[in-house]
């Protein structure tokens, strides 16, 4: 699993971070989405093997936003995640 933290310019409003998270939601290989429109931020959790970050970040600008990548993005074992609480 990976775990990408996107900055997003463009958002106006509540209903576009509720596009962009169903939208997101709906690619096979995502897990989870997390779309905080006050800090302008999308937290993405996916399987790399199934859905590149590529075909992510297309999917935001597609819809009209710019995507900005976070350096905290990182590759993490579920297991490990699990350890660590």
């Amino acid at each position: 699993m990976k775990l990408e933290k996107l900055k997003i310019k463009g958002m106006t409003c509540v209903s576009c971070a509720n596009k962009i998270e169903q939208k997101l939601g709906g690619i096979p290989g995502v897990e989870s989405v997390n779309v905080n429109f006050a800090t302008e931020k999308v937290s993405i959790k996916y399987n790399s093997d199934i859905v590149l970050s590529t075909e992510i970040i297309k999917v935001i600008s597609d819809l009209g936003y710019k995507v900005i990548l976070e350096e905290d993005s990182e590759d993490f074992n579920e297991e490990e995640t699990l350890e660590m609480v």
